[in-house]
């Protein structure tokens, strides 16, 4: 789930790019989809993609990783490869 305050403008581009790099990656069976950080529960997705501005909320929720420049393909490649090699339970990249 890519989360943003409102759920219409910068999840949107997370999600945009976050699907280029899943692609890119060569992830199968993920489904991208983008909300507002009040639609976020802990377990209502699988990871969590937000930018720093939500990053408090998202603090105590499972698997996060947190970007700094939501368009940076390059920032958003490197997070996502370290997050789907990892085999822990629980993480929050930033």
């Amino acid at each position: 789930m890519c989360c943003c305050g409102n759920g219409l403008g910068s999840s949107m581009f997370i999600k945009m790019n976050i699907q280029n790099v899943i692609e890119d990656l060569g992830i199968k069976n993920v489904t991208v989809f983008n909300g507002s950080i009040t639609d976020a529960h802990p377990y209502s997705a699988d990871m969590f993609v937000a930018g720093i501005d939500v990053a408090p909320v998202l603090r105590k929720y499972p698997r996060v990783v947190i970007l700094k420049d939501l368009i940076s393909y390059e920032e958003a490649r490197e997070k996502l490869k370290q997050a789907f090699e990892s085999e822990e339970e629980s993480f929050f990249i930033i």
